[in-house]
């Protein structure tokens, strides 16, 4: 009569994901894959300040 131990439950942390360049065609310098991936980060944080805005604007004062 020994006490039954359950499994600890694991959660599973998902994975950043890339974006993928579909212009891109494999042969790009270094220095311009910094650079485009700067320009999607700085997109990115464009869309979230709009969208920050937008729900700003939609909750009552």
């Amino acid at each position: 009569m020994g006490l039954v131990k359950s499994k600890p439950v694991l959660k599973v942390k998902p994975k950043p994901v890339k974006e993928k360049y579909s212009d891109l065609s494999g042969y790009e310098s270094a220095r311009r894959k910094r650079f485009l991936h700067a320009e999607a980060e700085e997109a990115k944080q464009e869309e979230a300040q709009a969208r920050r805005r937008l729900l700003n604007r939609e909750l009552p004062t």
